[in-house]
């Protein structure tokens, strides 16, 4: 399943990146919802919310490590745990999708971009304006939260060692007894 659902994400997550450049003129927007949703072609340099957009080239090697780590997690939760494998497989593939447009868009690893077009704000408030955003950040978002979910409700680890037995009566006698010598 989280080969299956990451591969789901980084195909739509491109798909809706290549409508977007293709459809979505710069500083032309299509209004979904009035006051609070709509579609605006944006490219980030930068990480989430813009972070490190003068370094591209360390964000990308950051990326690449990253996705490393979210791999060897992934593989490591048990094929019994259905909800956290979803939610990894959707963290893979957008974090897979969002290194594809780091690696392929602009130039290869310098002056880099993500291709970004969710716009999302209350009443086009400046203090109201959610940075602009992808289906690839959306899918690492929402497979963070399943998998908290999957770690903290469905299967939770224990976080202290099982008690020790408490002896009895019989298993004292059971045992032999030891006497000085």
């Amino acid at each position: 399943m989280l080969w299956y659902v990451a591969a789901v994400v980084i195909v739509l997550d491109q798909l809706t990146k290549y409508w977007a450049v293709k459809v979505l003129a710069p500083g032309r927007s299509i209004v979904i919802f009035e006051n609070f949703l709509q579609l605006t072609y944006a490219t980030n340099q930068g990480g989430a919310a813009g972070l490190l957009q003068s370094r591209p080239q360390l964000l990308t090697l950051l990326s690449i490590i990253a996705l490393g780590v979210i791999l060897w997690w992934a593989l490591t939760v048990p094929r019994e745990d259905r909800l956290a494998r979803f939610g990894f497989g959707m963290i893979l593939g957008g974090a897979v999708g969002n290194l594809l447009d780091r690696l392929f868009r602009g130039g290869f690893f310098f002056n880099t971009y993500v291709v970004d077009f969710i716009d999302a704000h209350w009443y086009n408030r400046e203090n109201l304006h959610w940075p602009t955003f992808n289906l690839a950040d959306t899918a690492i978002c929402t497979g963070i939260a399943v998998v908290l979910v999957s770690s903290l409700f469905v299967h939770p680890k224990a976080t202290a060692s099982e008690p020790a037995p408490v002896p009895t009566a019989d298993s004292r006698s059971e045992q032999p007894s030891k006497t000085p010598d």
